[in-house]
């Protein structure tokens, strides 16, 4: 598929819709982007005015796929799961500026006034020390109990890639035109990965995910991907009948849990009856 927004043909804008926006995504490249405007003194925007962008941006997407409530997410500090996995976890990245750490909160609190405003059009979810991408892949998870709900990611991450599903999920490759945004489905993310995309965790098993600071297992990408078909993408299969595989089973069992999305991290903090709620401000 691979189309501009603005090309969606009517067959992906004709079900009801609903987008899952990744919040960090969109307030660190405003942020990134004031920073870099700022140093040439070209803009003299507040961040409101550029959290109202954001709005904007959301606003124009919806009438563009044809979806009538969006769910903005969150992260909220680091990953404690992911941590007490590999304390190493995206370690090389450095530590966020008290300005950063300013904006990301002030932007998160002007999401929450829009739901506020208008709780049947925004929504948001957050949870101390959890990654939206967690979050995403409970939602995508959940629900899958309305079919003819289509979900539209909307982010530049391509962890969200395995999340796809053939006409049910697709993914809004974010950039600042909203015409421009490019749109994936799940052929895409296959391509992108060079397997399927549901099965890319247990690729990056072996070979590490560099822009998390994931480490590779020693194990070259094109003998994974061998074995990978070989054994029907089963790393039990692999363990077994695979001794070089069976040597390093501990890092790459940890891998997969660092690089896999299935929402139970997520579904822990949720009650059944905040799912039920979801559910029924989804389909309203």
């Amino acid at each position: 598929m691979t189309v501009p927004v603005s090309n969606l043909t009517p067959e992906y804008i004709g079900s009801p819709g609903l987008l899952i926006v990744d919040g960090n995504c969109f307030l660190r490249a405003r942020f990134d982007a004031l920073e870099r405007r700022a140093k040439k003194k070209c803009d003299k925007r507040t961040a409101p005015e550029l959290f109202s962008g954001i709005r904007m941006y959301i606003e124009n997407l919806q009438g563009r796929v044809g979806a009538q409530k969006s769910m903005i997410l969150f992260d909220l500090g680091h990953s404690e799961y992911r941590i007490r996995l590999f304390p190493d976890y995206k370690g090389d990245r450095p530590e966020k500026s008290e300005e950063l750490l300013s904006f990301l909160k002030a932007g998160r609190n002007y999401f929450k006034n829009l739901v506020r405003s208008d709780p049947m059009r925004w929504q948001v979810m957050m949870f101390d020390n959890m990654e939206a991408d967690d979050i995403a892949a409970f939602l995508v998870s959940s629900f899958t109990s309305l079919p003819d709900l289509r979900l539209w990611l909307v982010s530049s991450d391509h962890d969200w890639l395995q999340l796809l599903e053939e006409g049910r999920v697709l993914q809004v490759r974010y950039s600042p035109g909203c015409k421009s945004s490019l749109v994936w489905d799940e052929k895409d993310a296959d391509q992108y990965f060079g397997l399927p995309c549901r099965q890319w965790p247990k690729l990056s098993a072996f070979t590490g995910d560099g822009s998390d600071h994931i480490p590779s297992t020693g194990i070259w990408p094109r003998t994974a991907h061998e074995w990978l078909e070989k054994y029907d993408y089963s790393l039990e299969a692999i363990f077994e009948h695979e001794p070089e595989a069976k040597a390093r089973e501990k890092e790459v069992r940890r891998n997969f849990e660092l690089t896999n999305l299935n929402g139970k991290i997520a579904a822990e903090r949720v009650s059944p009856e905040e799912t039920e709620y979801l559910l029924a401000w989804a389909e309203a």
